[in-house]
């Protein structure tokens, strides 16, 4: 018994080891996102700032079903992409658009001078919404693993009590992404008068 001990310790240590790393990846990647996004929208011209600014007054919101409907496609392509091997690479690339959207939209507001009030509701909703993309790329990474240790050694059984687990994190990304919806219809008016309130003589020149 002494023997078995010491040998599936480090196993599970491996274990924790690889989905550390997972996390540590998924918070590289929204971070270098992050950086791209911002310095994209500073290295825009005056113009093309001032651009975005008559189209964010002008254009129309999104209602509920619009955002739920963006969102959970986000959220059903990330765990489709676990059903397979290579997924996590697209997964990856998903969370890294998601950052540089952040950037971008964070830059845009404090260029803008949307305020204090209005830069930290936005961030609280967008966060929220990157936790939810960042767990739903976690459960798909590990789940990819968990197909290529299951397949190589044949244990059926194992891989689907591990789907059954899967499916129902789905069910979790679905509610979590009604709750990150429903906040966003809540904030993102208020957000949006704030910039254009505080840019309104730029809008009307």
């Amino acid at each position: 018994m002494n023997n078995r001990r010491s040998y599936k310790l480090p196993i599970r240590k491996s274990k924790k080891s690889k989905l550390k790393y997972i996390v540590i990846a998924i918070f590289a990647t929204i971070l270098l996102g992050d950086i791209i996004g911002a310095v994209i929208f500073l290295r825009q011209s005056y113009e093309t700032q001032n651009n975005l600014l008559i189209y964010m007054a002008t254009g129309t919101e999104k209602n509920f079903f619009q955002t739920f409907t963006q969102q959970f496609l986000t959220q059903l392509t990330v765990w489709t992409m676990g059903l397979t091997v290579i997924g996590a690479l697209g997964n990856f690339f998903i969370m890294f658009s998601r950052g540089v959207s952040a950037g971008f939209n964070l830059a845009f507001l404090a260029h803008n001078h949307a305020g204090i009030g209005a830069i930290t509701v936005w961030f609280f909703q967008y966060l929220l919404i990157l936790l939810a993309t960042a767990l739903g790329v976690f459960w798909s990474a590990r789940f990819s693993i968990l197909i290529i240790l299951n397949l190589h050694k044949s244990k059926w059984a194992q891989l689907k009590k591990h789907f059954k687990i899967y499916a129902i994190q789905l069910g979790l990304l679905f509610v979590l992404t009604i709750l990150t919806t429903t906040l966003s219809t809540m904030t993102l008016p208020g957000v949006r008068e704030a910039v254009v309130q505080n840019n309104i003589t730029v809008l009307t020149e």
